[in-house]
């Protein structure tokens, strides 16, 4: 997490599903002396380690760590407080809970607030009728899962079905009616799924529900390479309350996969506004305003001050030179403190907390300090913003193309950079988009071209009843590889042509080098490194030479081999077969095409196998590329 902790919510890695020692299966394996090094503080320093922000406790039916947990926490708070915490320590907000084994066999976890105890879990443990060992899976509930549902969320609970894709998950393990119950339960709107990927279940899609999907780390040992596993969750200071919102919100304020924080911000921000001594506003105490480094909304009625905090800012900004002509008789007050109608005094100040990226800035402004602060080009250079009221906005607006201006004007925009970054990024969602397409018509043909594949092989099956099976099969196989050899040629053109394609766009780089006549340093520079990239052009020719060659000597290899005299033979064999097939009013061609659709459909089958691996990757990059497109909208 970022030191600076400013208002409203920003987001937290949450591991949804972690196991103390109390859990009877936790370091399963290992000897009594290696459970005995996890103590507590061992416990939480591996995820502190790990930068693990909140942790849910949720061992299996029970809570009997939770007290340990909490109370070696709050000895770690302490000791930093004074200084005196080990290296390791960061904040750490642990979430009390239960990984309960519910009638039927499903596992079901149980989150509650940060100030719940062991008493809570074992309550409620107790009024959901848990019957087996305290830390083991060995019994179940007598309570329903429904109803386990309902009675985890009276006790002020957030239930989560656990690891709903594997054996003893919610969409593997019950059956069609159960399953419906749950999915009409209001009170289950996350669910814990290891594989982004699974298919979930029809019953699940036909309600169109859209629970968030959470992981955890399931950690039962700090070795297990699961374990640092975490969800990203968008809340305020971590809670019950702010989580069962942000899972209830989904995919605005859950994140899944991704390592990269998105607490990421703009460098320049303006953390902090105080105003003392104004005529209507901190006239009794400072007013302090203090802004997140995101979006921040003043809401007030007509005169309430809004517009007063705005002008305040641009006063201590000196950013008064940009008011339209129009408007400058009525911002004038903003700053007048030596007439009725300005709106500060003689003895008014104002300050304001600029951030650049870690460094901060307390810029001032008050009446005797005018004549001794730096000049207002300064402040422009030094602390960039851009400052608009709604009226200034409308002034502004008579001019339509003048706001658009004013943003493609400003160096860090870099606006040609950002049209030709954002066509290419365009283009290239284009190109995957349609081979996305084209790929998901192909396997959709998959379960038809299954059947044809059935119905030819009963044919083939039929006509090899005769005696000249024999010649027929090794026709068969012979045609067979004859149609892999034949896909194997293509790839290998194929990869020949993208060599080629290389190969044209790898040349040495043209330039005016008069241009640096009187920098010779840089142009010998610039010279050695372009002959460097005509070394490179060079090799990929002889790439291109060889690949060539390859395949001409392939050629003659498969043509002088035993298989391919093997081919002719069979092939001159099968024709005989023919002309006998004939005599004997049976259709010759019919086993050929046979054969032949049969291998072509065999052929498209093992390409959708690799279609489907090119699908889900290709899906992958056009989220990516969705997520990129969206930042330059």
């Amino acid at each position: 997490m970022d030191e600076w902790q400013y208002p409203g919510a920003c987001w937290w890695k949450f591991d949804f599903h972690a196991h103390t020692p109390k859990s009877t299966d936790f370091l399963k394996g290992c000897n009594k002396a290696i459970k005995a090094e996890v103590t507590p503080a061992f416990w939480l320093q591996k995820f502190m380690e790990k930068g693990i922000d909140c942790v849910a406790i949720t061992d299996h039916n029970t809570g009997e760590w939770i007290d340990k947990l909490q109370a070696e926490l709050q000895k770690l708070k302490q000791q930093d407080l004074i200084n005196e915490a080990p290296e390791w320590y960061r904040p750490l907000y642990l979430f009390p809970g239960v990984e309960i084994s519910v009638n039927g066999g499903i596992h079901l976890l149980a989150i509650f607030d940060v100030d719940k105890t062991s008493e809570d879990i074992s309550n409620l443990l107790t009024a959901v009728g848990y019957q087996g060992t305290r830390g083991d899976s060995d019994g179940v509930t007598t309570k329903s899962l429904t109803d386990v549902i309902d009675i985890i969320v009276s006790h002020g609970g957030i239930a989560i079905p656990a690891h709903v894709d594997t054996e003893k998950g919610l969409f593997e393990k019950i059956d069609s009616n159960t399953l419906k119950q749950v999915l009409d339960n209001k009170n289950i709107f996350a669910m814990e799924l290891l594989d982004e990927q699974y298919e979930k279940p029809q019953l699940y899609r036909e309600k169109e529900l859209q629970w968030s999907e959470i992981k955890g780390s399931d950690v039962h040992n700090f070795r297990n390479s699961r374990f640092g596993t975490y969800t990203w969750i968008k809340m305020d200071i971590p809670s019950i309350e702010g989580l069962k919102l942000a899972l209830i919100d989904g995919t605005a304020s859950v994140i899944r996969d991704m390592e990269a924080t998105p607490n990421s911000h703009a460098e320049f921000v303006i953390e902090e506004l105080t105003v003392k001594q104004a005529k209507y506003i901190g006239y009794k105490e400072p007013l302090i305003c203090k802004f997140s480094p995101f979006l921040n909304t003043l809401i007030g009625s007509r005169g309430s001050g809004k517009s007063s905090l705005l002008e305040f800012m641009r006063l201590v900004l000196r950013h008064k030179d940009e008011i339209p002509d129009a408007l400058k008789p009525e911002i004038d007050k903003y700053s007048d403190y030596s007439s009725d109608d300005g709106l500060l005094k003689p003895d008014s100040s104002i300050s304001l907390v600029y951030r650049k990226g870690d460094s901060r800035y307390h810029l001032n402004w008050s009446p005797e300090a005018l004549n001794n602060t730096p000049s207002d080009e300064s402040y422009y250079t030094l602390f960039p913003v851009y400052i608009y009221s709604q009226k200034q906005i409308f002034e502004l607006a008579r001019n339509p193309q003048k706001l658009l201006d004013i943003i493609n004007n400003e160096a860090s925009v870099k606006y040609d950079d950002y049209i030709n970054h954002d066509k290419e990024l365009r283009h290239k969602y284009e190109r995957i988009d349609s081979r996305v397409s084209e790929l998901e018509d192909k396997i959709r043909d998959t379960e038809k071209l299954k059947g044809e594949l059935h119905d030819l092989g009963r044919q083939v099956e039929y006509i090899e009843k005769s005696r000249h099976k024999e010649v027929l099969q090794a026709y068969k196989i012979l045609m067979q590889q004859s149609s892999i050899i034949d896909s194997v040629e293509s790839d290998w053109r194929r990869m020949e042509a993208d060599i080629a394609e290389i190969e044209e766009s790898i040349r040495p780089v043209s330039f005016t080098e008069q241009v640096f006549d009187k920098n010779p340093d840089i142009l010998a520079a610039l010279q050695g490194y372009n002959r460097k990239w005509s070394l490179i052009s060079k090799k990929i020719i002889t790439l291109k030479e060889e690949s060539a060659l390859i395949y001409t000597n392939w050629e003659k290899d498969k043509t002088e081999s035993q298989w391919f005299e093997q081919l002719e033979n069979y092939k001159i064999k099968y024709l005989q077969l023919r002309e006998e097939f004939k005599k004997q009013d049976v259709e010759p061609e019919k086993y050929s095409a046979i054969l032949q659709k049969k291998s072509i459909i065999e052929g498209k089958l093992k390409k959708y196998s690799h279609n489907i691996n090119e699908l889900k990757r290709l899906k992958q990059d056009k989220a990516l590329l969705h997520t990129e497109i969206k930042k330059t909208d």
